[in-house]
């Protein structure tokens, strides 16, 4: 498969999974969250401009199809592992003082500096509540991976914010924290982000 049809796969087959998931949320919430995702503007209306590249469900569901797996199988967790991304950039908006992304004013300049942290938590909270709907141990061992990667990648940007006060920052120092930074996917995949209901692979 091209790289484009997988990409469009992913769009059509986590997409409606993650507006679902973002749907369970309290409205006050639920609001900066459509918004940053591009399916509402912030004031409610549809907006239609879509939520990303899909590079990372892509991965998921191609991380499934690789244990052997069917591509709906890494549906849950293309979902967690999406709003755990969209969590950063919220948050990461706020600590850049950017006010644009996807050309759309950032949640924080839209909606306010306290909703944008809060609507960031939730969709941080959200990720491990969709993964844990269905309690298996694999997706329980598949939430403990994901848990550690996502601390991992808290430790990478609060590495980068202690930077900004250094003068004595070396190349090694900083490829440690571009390591860390990135949401978890390429950590994940193939042994957590599919969360299928077999047996764990080995490795």
């Amino acid at each position: 498969m091209a790289a484009l049809d997988c990409l469009e796969r992913a769009r059509l087959l986590v997409e409606p999974a993650l507006e679902e998931a973002v749907d369970r949320l309290c409205p006050d919430l639920r609001l900066p969250a459509r918004y940053h995702f591009g399916w509402d503007e912030h004031t409610g209306s549809p907006a239609g401009v879509g939520a990303g590249k899909g590079l990372r469900p892509t991965l998921a569901l191609l991380s499934a199809e690789a244990v052997g797996a069917p591509a709906e199988v890494g549906v849950p967790g293309a979902v967690a592992v999406e709003l755990v991304h969209n969590f950063s950039l919220v948050h990461d908006d706020i600590i850049d003082g950017d006010t644009e992304r996807r050309h759309r004013a950032t949640v924080w300049s839209a909606f306010g500096v306290d909703e944008a942290v809060i609507s960031g938590d939730a969709l941080h909270t959200l990720a491990f509540q969709v993964l844990l709907d269905d309690p298996t141990p694999e997706r329980v061992v598949a939430t403990t991976r994901l848990v550690d990667a996502t601390a991992a990648m808290i430790a990478g940007q609060a590495a980068d914010m202690a930077f900004d006060d250094r003068l004595d920052v070396d190349l090694a120092a900083c490829l440690a924290m571009e390591a860390d930074k990135p949401v978890p996917c390429s950590d994940t995949p193939p042994r957590s982000v599919p969360y299928w209901p077999g047996p764990t692979p080995p490795g």
